[in-house]
């Protein structure tokens, strides 16, 4: 996992101390006006929310010690195997990049349905799952029920998955370009900007899924592509730490991102824009070079 997801995980939600401020912010200080002034909180006083909060974490420990005890933790390659990584739901690159394919449960038994007799399917939680209270048991036991299926704990090295692996299979992920460093083809259902790589193959429809899976794991990876795409990715990119970026906000704002409903004083909000200035610059200037640069595109 990127140091900047692990990062995240570790301080989203995950403080007891910005908790309980949070908690007592929204118990004793906020006036909870938003049940009046907005149709989508209707109901929503603070008795619920609090009993609401308390279900849902005894809710996520129960998930946890479930996951613990059935997820394996050892990956078994004593046959061929096509690695399927579970996404983060809600999650963008689904909902809007992917639509069709939400359904992360069929699409495991639609990719099950179309390998080849001798491999089998392993598939691994999202890390960043936590956050959402993990998905709910019925979810991982009809996972477990499916055959010639392993069900992965997220602790398991994603690294020691993509490099023991036949084949790569993501919805919507950077697992399929991942997959590539380590010579793996891999499979997608969605328009991403690495499928420009010969060892990417797209499914349009699902009845020609069996036939992409055999072609892919026929496919050898040519590496001087995956150089080529990283010279491009290199000359029409930036760095910005995106997961730091959220990581500061939500521990200034929302307490650590255990409330939404705050106010944000101008006061902070300065604070906040100033300690990022430097970053609001490189992005802004970014944005300026591209300006320009479609400008003398259309000049030519």
């Amino acid at each position: 996992m990127l140091k900047q997801l692990v990062d995240y995980k570790s301080t989203f939600l995950s403080s007891n101390k910005d908790k309980i401020r949070a908690a007592a912010q929204f118990l004793f200080v906020s006036d909870n006006s938003n049940v009046v002034t907005h149709y989508s909180y209707y109901g929503r006083g603070k008795a619920k929310v609090l009993a609401k909060e308390i279900i849902y974490s005894l809710k996520t420990r129960y998930r946890q010690g479930f996951i613990d005890k059935n997820f394996k933790r050892k990956i078994d390659d004593s046959a061929p195997f096509v690695y399927f990584p579970l996404h983060q739901e809600p999650e963008r690159v689904t909902l809007i990049g992917s639509p069709y394919f939400t359904n992360q449960l069929e699409t495991v038994r639609h990719i099950l349905k179309s390998l080849p007799v001798g491999y089998k399917l392993l598939v691994k939680e999202h890390p960043t799952q936590s956050i959402r209270g993990w998905r709910d048991i019925s979810y991982y036991k009809q996972l477990m029920n499916l055959p010639n299926l392993d069900l992965i704990h997220q602790s398991v090295s994603n690294d020691d998955l993509l490099k023991k692996s036949s084949l790569v299979v993501t919805i919507a992920g950077t697992s399929g370009l991942e997959a590539a460093f380590y010579g793996k083809p891999s499979i997608i259902f969605s328009d991403l900007g690495y499928s420009l790589l010969p060892s990417v193959f797209k499914v349009n429809s699902l009845e020609d899924l069996p036939e992409i899976v055999r072609s892919a794991l026929q496919h050898k990876v040519d590496p001087a592509y995956l150089d080529s795409y990283l010279q491009i990715l290199d000359q029409n990119s930036f760095d910005f730490d995106w997961f730091g970026f959220i990581t500061s906000y939500t521990s200034l704002f929302y307490y650590g991102g255990h409330l939404a409903d705050v106010d944000i004083t101008l006061k902070k909000m300065d604070m906040f824009i100033e300690h990022h200035k430097k970053t609001f610059t490189v992005i802004a200037n970014e944005y300026i070079k591209k300006i320009n640069e479609l400008k003398n595109w259309k000049k030519n």
